[in-house]
């Protein structure tokens, strides 16, 4: 009973109308989750959400039960993705590769095939030459040959199905294994990792391994406005040995034992003050952007009563110093520089910026890749045309028979 109902169950699986279903369903999944705001609080739900249906029914509870506030990481969308996964195996086992195995069994039935042509017994050599110059493969049994053209053209199916299977089994894998983490961390610190901005379920985040910003740098074009930024990085063990040292950027990140880093993002902090070299202060630095281009200040003490403003153009070692209370340019200065103002000795020692960086774990997307790469070959494949022949001679005559 059970291998009848298995069997029933597979049958359904590997039919068309099927996986065209699951694909449809799929399609609707993916493009609710576009429409609505995804790994949300309830709260958020249950304020932008609160359209009521029927009685205490609202469209939040709805939304909650059914897991569409994480669609990608339902157990609805993953049970889809298997639906198709299998359906697809199973198709590719049971119709395509059947279907592209030679059958060099070469004793046709002629009563129950229409011959293309008959031609005498003399032109077999001639036809079998023909068909060898048009880059025909032959195989011959007894008095029977088996000829064709664009094989690859057979095989094209089962390498879609092929890339597909591949494309959702790394999809699977990304949303299940995979992680990504947001770090903000300050130049010369070292930091964990230890923001998990998303994570699948089995995903696996490891704490031996610690993250230090050596030195964060940007490149600017000849207007001022930023180019590059880069991070030079060093990854670090628990015990502070150094793992690995690389220079990273935006579009070239370090990648390192099944995890990426990226560079995303840097944030000007603050700078370091040291007053007449034996008082040290942080100040904060506000930002002001103007035509696309950004610029700091800090207002920083000078005494009871007088404040001064150090303004950086950009986040070279220059900085000019203006007085708080007329606006007027009182010195320009590098950092580490001193300088007096009323009497009192400053040097700005540092700048403090952070780099913002994300570690990205997906060890699905080499599979997403190769099934892309897959996908695109069989494209090129399905472009030609398959063509078989069977030739059968018989004491007289020559029938050809085509497919």
């Amino acid at each position: 009973m059970f291998s009848k109902v298995l069997l029933f169950f597979s049958n359904q699986l590997i039919k068309l109308q099927f996986a065209i279903i699951i694909l449809l369903l799929i399609a609707i999944f993916s493009m609710l989750g576009t429409v609505i705001e995804q790994n949300q609080d309830v709260e958020f739900y249950e304020k932008f959400y609160s359209y009521s249906l029927i009685n205490n029914l609202t469209l939040s509870k709805i939304i909650i039960f059914l897991g569409l506030n994480n669609i990608y990481n339902s157990l609805l969308y993953f049970s889809l993705i298997i639906c198709l996964s299998f359906s697809l195996i199973l198709c590719s086992f049971k119709i395509q590769y059947p279907s592209i195995k030679l059958v060099r069994i070469l004793n046709f039935q002629l009563s129950m095939k229409k011959p293309l042509n008959v031609l005498s017994t003399e032109k077999i050599f001639s036809i079998i030459s023909k068909f060898s110059i048009s880059k025909y493969q032959i195989f011959s049994q007894g008095y029977s040959s088996y000829l064709y053209k664009g094989f690859p053209a057979k095989i094209s199916p089962l390498l879609i199905h092929l890339s597909l299977i591949l494309i959702l089994f790394g999809c699977l894998l990304s949303f299940n294994f995979g992680a990504v983490i947001q770090e903000m961390i300050p130049e010369g610190e070292v930091s964990h990792i230890q923001n998990i901005f998303s994570s699948g379920i089995f995903s696996e985040i490891s704490q031996d391994i610690n993250i230090s910003i050596n030195k964060f740098s940007i490149s600017y074009y000849n207007d001022q406005s930023i180019q590059q930024f880069y991070s030079n990085i060093s990854l670090l063990d628990n015990w502070g040995k150094e793992l690995l040292n690389n220079l990273i950027s935006v579009n070239r990140p370090l990648r390192y034992s099944g995890f990426s880093i990226y560079q995303t993002d840097w944030r000007f902090e603050g700078i370091r003050i040291n007053y007449g070299n034996d008082y040290y202060y942080e100040s904060p630095v506000l930002t002001i952007e103007r035509k696309n281009q950004n610029f700091w200040y800090s207002v920083i003490p000078i005494n009871r009563s007088s404040n001064v403003i150090i303004w950086f153009d950009n986040l070279e070692n220059s900085f000019k110093v203006y007085s708080e209370d007329t606006g007027n340019l009182i010195i320009s200065k590098n950092i580490g520089e001193f300088f007096c103002v009323k009497n009192t000795y400053i040097v700005i020692t540092d700048k403090l910026i952070s780099s913002g960086v994300q570690i990205k774990s997906d060890p699905g997307l080499v599979y997403i890749y190769r099934g892309f790469f897959i996908l695109l070959l069989s494209l090129m494949t399905n472009r030609q045309h398959y063509t078989r022949i069977s030739i059968c001679v018989t004491s007289s005559q020559i029938f050809l028979y085509k497919k």
